[in-house]
C-alpha cells in the first residue's frame, strides 16, 4: 500500500517487527500521521507524547503496514508515514499488560521500550515502539500511499461513497472486485457473473473499499492481481451487519437488490465493508487499476510505456510458444553501444549453457553487471521466444542441452532454487530471435552525485496545460531566476516533483520525465529533497508524462 524505497547500502537496517532491537543500534521506523502534521516535524522534528500505552515518549513502528494506518480518524489521502531513523540506545521490552515497567522503563534507565507482535498489548497484534527522547529521532523522508493507482473521474463522476456510508436506495455508485487478470479479460468481454454462494448467498461480491479490492485473489501474489472498478445501480439496499440475521441469504426474496455489510460489524474478519449485487446487469465496468511501482529506490531503472503489440509478460508467468515478449539485459554503457551496433553475441556457456542470457524482471537485469554499478544500463528488447522449455530446478536432464532437443529458449521461474536471488531468468539460443527498442539510462538516486557528460533520468513537475505544450511545440523555457539562478529546475526525486506547482490539485499535475546540483539535505531546500538546475534547456528531452494518482493502462507500467 505504502511505496517504500531502498535506502542504499549505508542505510540503517530495517528490523523484523517481530525481532527484538539490540541496544544502541540504528534502525528504520515509521511515524503515520497527517501530511501537516509531517510537514511541521520535518522542520521542528518530533515531540513527547504526553502519555500512551508506555507512557511519555514518541510511538512508531518497525510495521509499514501498521504506520500506515494512522491517524485512524483520517482517509488514507490525507495521510502519510514519516520514515525515520532511530538510535534506540537501552530498549526494553514490554510483552503483557500489567507489566511492571510498563509505563516506569524510562526511571530505569531505558531509552525505549519495544511491543513485540502478538503478544497481547495491542488489539491490531502489531508491534510498537516508544522513543523517550525525540533527539534520537532522524527524519529521512515522507512517504505517500500509492500502491493502487486511482484516478479521479472529474466533477461529473460517480459518487465514490465511503465505505461507512449506507448507500442510498436507487442511486448509482463506484464499487471495485479483486481478481486476476485473465478474469478481469473474461469480465470485460462477458460480464460478472452471480456467485453459486456466499456470505450472502448467491450474487457478485464487490467493495465500495478499495484497498480491500486489492487484496483479491488472497491466493495470488500482488503483480498479478487487478481491480475491476465498476459503476453500480444499487437498486434496493438492505443493510446486513450481524451474523445470523434473519435475512443474510434471503435478502432478495424480500424486494432487495444489494446487500450490503458496514464496516466493523463483526460480519468479515478484516473489518472492511462488502457489497452483494443480486443482478450482474446491474454493474458496468469502467476500468482497471493496477499495481504501480514507483522509481525511487525500489525500482532505480525509470521504464517508460511501450506502445502497444509488445507483451511485457510478468516473470512468475510461463511464456507461451510463439509469442513476443519484452525482456531486458543489464550491461555497461559501453558494451550497450558496441550492442546496438553488432546485435548480441550468444555467451558460451552459463547456468542454461550458451545463448544470450536475459530477463523479464526489470530489477534483476538493473542490478548488472555486478561489479560495475557506476556503468551500468539496460537494453530493453523484444524477443519471438519461439518453443520454451522450463528449466525449474539444478541438474534438469536439459539444463545445458535444451536447444538439441527443439527449445529455442530455456526458461528459469523464479523461487525455483536456480538462482541464489530467486529472480526469473531466460536464455535466448539465437540472437536473431531478439530486436533491441532502447536503452534505459539509470535514473541516479537523488543522494549520488551526477557523473559529468552523463545522461539521467530527472522529473519535472507542471500542470497538465503546460505539459502538453512542452511535448507538442515549446519545449521547456529558461526560468529568469531561481534558488540557482537562471534555468529549468527539475529532480531526480519523483515524489519531490509530484508535489508542483504546489497551487495546483494533485490530479491536476503531471510530470515531464526528462547543471547546478542541489544534493538532499544540505540546509538549501525546506523540503530537504534535491533539486537540480539545467542552463540550457536543449538538453533536456521530454520522455513522457506521469500523473501523480495516474490509472495503469498498460499491465507492466513502471513509473
Amino acid at each position: 500500500m505504502w511505496a517504500e524505497d531502498n535506502l542504499g547500502p549505508g542505510a540503517p537496517p530495517c528490523l523484523e517487527s517481530y525481532r527484538e532491537p539490540a541496544d544502541s543500534n540504528i534502525y528504520i521506523m515509521y511515524h503515520g500521521t497527517s501530511r501537516e502534521a509531517a510537514a511541521r516535524i520535518k522542520w521542528e522534528g518530533f515531540r513527547q507524547s504526553s502519555d500512551g500505552m508506555f507512557g511519555p515518549g514518541v510511538y512508531l513502528s518497525r510495521d509499514l503496514q501498521k504506520a500506515s494506518r494512522y491517524p485512524l480518524n483520517l482517509p488514507e489521502n490525507q495521510r502519510v508515514i514519516v520514515r525515520v531513523k532511530v538510535n534506540v540506545g537501552r530498549v526494553k521490552k514490554i510483552d503483557y499488560q500489567g507489566h511492571p515497567m510498563q509505563k516506569t522503563w524510562h526511571d530505569q534507565g531505558y531509552d525505549t521500550a519495544w511491543c513485540p507482535p502478538n503478544c497481547g498489548m495491542v488489539s491490531s497484534g502489531l508491534e510498537e515502539d516508544c522513543v523517550w527522547d525525540p533527539r534520537r529521532i532522524t527524519v529521512i523522508d515522507v512517504i505517500f500511499p500509492n500502491m493502487w493507482a486511482e484516478d479521479d473521474l472529474g466533477p461529473e463522476a460517480l459518487p465514490c461513497l465511503e465505505s461507512y456510508r449506507e448507500p442510498a436506495d436507487g442511486q448509482v455508485y463506484r464499487m471495485y472486485h479483486g481478481t486476476s487478470r485473465g478474469a478481469a479479460e473474461n469480465i470485460k468481454r462477458e460480464g460478472f457473473r452471480q456467485s453459486s454462494d456466499g456470505m450472502f448467498g448467491p450474487g457478485v461480491y464487490l467493495s465500495r473499499d478499495l484497498q480491500k479490492a486489492s487484496r483479491y485473489p488472497l491466493h495470488l501474489p500482488e503483480n498479478q492481481r487487478v481491480v475491476l472498478r465498476v459503476k453500480v445501480n444499487v437498486g434496493r439496499v438492505k443493510k446486513i451487519d450481524s451474523q445470523g440475521h434473519p435475512m443474510q441469504k434471503t435478502w432478495h426474496n424480500y424486494g432487495y437488490d444489494t446487500a450490503w455489510c458496514p464496516p466493523n460489524c463483526g460480519m468479515v474478519s478484516s473489518g472492511l465493508e462488502e457489497d452483494c449485487v443480486w443482478d450482474p446487469r446491474r454493474i458496468t465496468v469502467i476500468g482497471e487499476i493496477f499495481v504501480i511501482f514507483l522509481s525511487l529506490g525500489l525500482n532505480m531503472w525509470a521504464e517508460s510505456d511501450l506502445y502497444p503489440g509488445v507483451l511485457c509478460l510478468q516473470s512468475t508467468t510461463e511464456p507461451v510458444n510463439g509469442n513476443v515478449y519484452r525482456m531486458y539485459h543489464g550491461t555497461t554503457e559501453r558494451a550497450a553501444q558496441q550492442i546496438k551496433i553488432s546485435g548480441f553475441q550468444p555467451s558460451a556457456d552459463g547456468m542454461l549453457g550458451r545463448g544470450v542470457y536475459l530477463s523479464r524482471d526489470l530489477n534483476k537485469a538493473s542490478r548488472y553487471p555486478l561489479d560495475k554499478p557506476r556503468e551500468r544500463v539496460v537494453i530493453r528488447v523484444k524477443v519471438n521466444v519461439g518453443r520454451v522449455k522450463k528449466i525449474d530446478h539444478k541438474r534438469h536432464p536439459l539444463q545445458n542441452t535444451w536447444h538439441d532437443h527443439g527449445y529455442d529458449t530455456a526458461w528459469c521461474p523464479p523461487n525455483c532454487g536456480m538462482v541464489t536471488s530467486g529472480l526469473e531468468e531466460d536464455c535466448v539460443w539465437d540472437p536473431n530471435r531478439i530486436t533491441i527498442i532502447d536503452i534505459i539510462p539509470p535514473s541516479l538516486q537523488s543522494r549520488e552525485n551526477p557523473v559529468e557528460g552523463k545522461d539521467y533520468t530527472m522529473f519535472y513537475g507542471t500542470s497538465k496545460e503546460e505539459a502538453e505544450k512542452m511535448k507538442a511545440y515549446e519545449g521547456f523555457q529558461q526560468s529568469s531566476g531561481g534558488m540557482l539562478g537562471p534555468g529549468v529546475y527539475l529532480s531526480r526525486d519523483l515524489q519531490k516533483a509530484s508535489r508542483y506547482p504546489l497551487h495546483l490539485s494533485e490530479y491536476q499535475r503531471v510530470i515531464a520525465k526528462d547543471t547546478a546540483w542541489c544534493p538532499p539535505n544540505c540546509g538549501m531546500v525546506p523540503s530537504g529533497l534535491e533539486e537540480d538546475c539545467v542552463w540550457d534547456p536543449r538538453r533536456i528531452t521530454v520522455i513522457d508524462l506521469i500523473s501523480p494518482m495516474q490509472e495503469e493502462q498498460s499491465s507492466c507500467r513502471i513509473l
